[in-house]
């Protein structure tokens, strides 16, 4: 990952997992380059909605100085009473 951030590469996925990573890179090959990181977020998503159609485990690096990293939100969690 660091050798292709430095060869100019700005943006480069893995997948952490065994059994996806083919189905990340054919899920992720469709989704535009600006798009990756909303592609992923999506990604992770439904693989936490549906493991068994989402097995990748998708990790995006990106060093795009037009952009910037998105915005994450967070709630506080819920107390139960």
């Amino acid at each position: 990952m660091q050798t292709c951030l430095a060869l100019g590469i700005p943006v480069v996925v893995w997948d952490r997992g065994r059994d996806g990573a083919a189905h990340t890179v054919r899920h992720l090959a469709e989704v535009a380059t600006r798009e990756m990181p909303d592609g992923v977020r999506d990604y992770r998503a439904g693989a936490k909605a549906s493991p068994p159609d989402y097995p990748g485990r998708p990790v995006l690096a990106w060093a795009d100085a037009d952009r910037t990293v998105p915005r994450l939100h967070l709630t506080e969690p819920q107390e139960s009473t």
